[in-house]
């Protein structure tokens, strides 16, 4: 581990808000695990968003709310210990039971996130791009936004709630409902989330939802319209950007095709200059650091 990786926040419920308190689009990448995480900020990504698809996905398992939340924050936690950036936690729908509630936020407050994003679907949760998604009636999840954002430890922690009227077919006027709704029970941020192939979707939302004249953050995550710039979704009113699970289908691709061409070959050596060498690897995990340590432990220390 490097220094420059790694800074130990006191507060990263402040970091995330401050990104907001920006002129500028905030950048953020999903990430699945510690590497991906410091892959991201290494590029110069201003956030992580530990992205529950990508959780499930590293232990093999479909994103339909198997994975529990100890290993959630074991994963934001080994995250914080690789990456500079705050991170926003992907924390699937939540819980009804207001106790449970509680446990989710003050657990990832514990790990180190700066905040958690839950969503308006029923518990089981359903991968949004997948048939069958369910919402909990508004009034029921502005009341899970009030208990979560009342159960914090640090008044910073950020609530973040995803609207998921687009995805599940409710419509415009739901989705604007449910906004107001949980802007007023103290969501700290709102997330639009749409499977349109375009962006018409949420530029129509953010350009509603500015005539209400409510003062809250908008995000958007760009999974479906994939050709819209950054730019143009900050113009229409988003000031986060969510990039949830480009790499770990990069990393997927990448996997399978170095897997099928070795079988295929019985050699690695066309892979050699298209594949991150064992140098850069070395550098990216810390193993200067990491040796210099060892070097350090047979040294006597001074009396």
């Amino acid at each position: 581990m490097t220094t420059t990786d790694h800074q130990t926040s006191i507060n990263p419920g402040r970091e995330l808000r401050n990104l907001f308190a920006g002129s500028g689009a905030v950048r953020a990448i999903g990430a699945h695990d510690a590497l991906s995480a410091r892959i991201a900020t290494r590029q110069g990504f201003e956030c992580i968003w530990a992205s529950g698809l990508g959780i499930s996905s590293v232990s093999a398992l479909p994103d339909v709310g198997l994975i529990s939340l100890n290993e959630t924050a074991d994963a934001v936690r080994r995250m914080r210990w690789t990456t500079s950036a705050p991170i926003l936690v992907d924390a699937d729908s939540g819980s009804e039971d207001p106790q449970v509630m509680r446990h989710i936020v003050r657990s990832l407050e514990d790990a180190g996130a700066g905040g958690l994003c839950i969503e308006d679907k029923q518990h089981p949760k359903r991968n949004s791009f997948r048939n069958g998604n369910v919402l909990v009636p508004q009034k029921l999840f502005a009341q899970r936004i009030t208990v979560a954002t009342r159960g914090r430890v640090d008044p910073s922690f950020m609530v973040v709630a995803r609207i998921e009227s687009l995805i599940a077919g409710t419509g415009m006027e739901d989705a604007l409902a449910r906004a107001v709704a949980y802007a007023e029970a103290g969501a700290d941020a709102l997330l639009i989330h749409s499977k349109a192939g375009d962006a018409s979707e949420v530029v129509r939302f953010a350009t509603e939802f500015a005539s209400l004249g409510l003062e809250i953050p908008l995000i958007c995550i760009p999974t479906t319209y994939p050709r819209t710039t950054v730019e143009l979704l900050h113009s229409a009113g988003y000031q986060m950007i969510i990039f949830a699970n480009q790499l770990l289908r990069a990393s997927v691709r990448a996997m399978v095709g170095a897997a099928e061409h070795v079988e295929r070959a019985g050699s690695s050596s066309a892979l050699e200059d298209d594949i991150t060498t064992l140098g850069e690897l070395f550098d990216l995990l810390g193993y200067d650091a990491a040796e210099a340590d060892e070097t350090d432990r047979g040294t006597p220390i001074p009396s």
